[in-house]
């Protein structure tokens, strides 16, 4: 799993109170294209470093990003290892050195029903990840 260091974390902190449910997102996986890059290509097995800023979805906001989570942050992960959330694995294969994409992931390939509450990401709730693909390597 992506590790993430937050230090502000949104929800409900009323335990006796109703809980506001994450905004609905889209169903699928949704990779956009930013900016094409031009260098060596995001595949299964090769040592990719990235750099990411990472959203909660809100589906007003620009490009369905929220409030942001963490970032701008660096992250090395060896692609097709899962070493990471489905959804950031998917959404960066094929990517080339120096694009950017935005990925916007549903629950079941992000943190599923129990969330990342140390990253302050509620159960089922919808990312948004900036990704900007720095490096590969063998």
């Amino acid at each position: 799993m992506l590790a993430l260091a937050v230090t502000a974390c949104g929800g409900d902190d009323n335990p006796n109170g109703p809980s506001t449910p994450p905004p609905q997102g889209p169903a699928n996986l949704v990779v956009e294209d930013l900016t094409l890059g031009t260098g060596a290509e995001a595949t299964g097995g090769r040592l990719l470093t990235l750099v990411y800023n990472l959203y909660h979805y809100d589906p007003a906001g620009s490009g369905g990003r929220g409030q942001l989570i963490q970032g701008p942050a660096q992250f090395p992960f060896r692609q097709g290892t899962n070493a990471t959330i489905p959804g950031f694995e998917q959404g960066t294969h094929g990517m080339l050195v120096g694009g950017i994409r935005r990925l916007t992931i549903p629950p079941s390939l992000a943190y599923g029903a129990a969330g990342n509450p140390n990253a302050g990401i509620a159960g089922n709730e919808w990312i948004v990840f900036d990704v900007q693909l720095i490096s590969v390597a063998d």
